[in-house]
């Protein structure tokens, strides 16, 4: 996994992949990273909770280098305290589940 100081340069200048994704990592903040596709390039943070490796990912929505080590550092934070980052957006989308998708859900639910 390559490692460089990230600037908003060196990850604009990132080319696409011919194949396979490739992930590139901050040497200036660590557990953020840019993966690389054939057409994207998607913000990636990695940490631990709990002891499991836990991958949070931000794109394609363009973000620029310091909006995302503001966003990493907001994500790693809550992973020191012990909270999973991706279960606080599966609670949030649940919170504004409506009730027809919760009957449409139900129903695809095979018996």
């Amino acid at each position: 996994m390559p490692k460089a100081a990230f600037t908003a340069e060196f990850v604009r200048d990132l080319p696409h992949t011919e194949t396979r994704q490739k992930e590139f990592w901050d040497s200036n903040l660590t557990g953020l990273g840019v993966r690389v596709g054939t057409r994207s390039k998607k913000w990636v943070v990695v940490g631990y909770v709990a002891g499991k490796k836990v991958w949070v990912t931000q794109g394609p929505a363009p973000m620029t280098y310091d909006q995302a080590k503001k966003w990493a550092k907001g994500h790693l934070g809550d992973m020191a305290k012990g909270i999973n980052p991706n279960a606080k957006k599966t609670e949030q989308r649940a919170s504004t589940l409506t009730l027809a998708e919760a009957l449409d859900s139900t129903s695809k639910t095979p018996t």
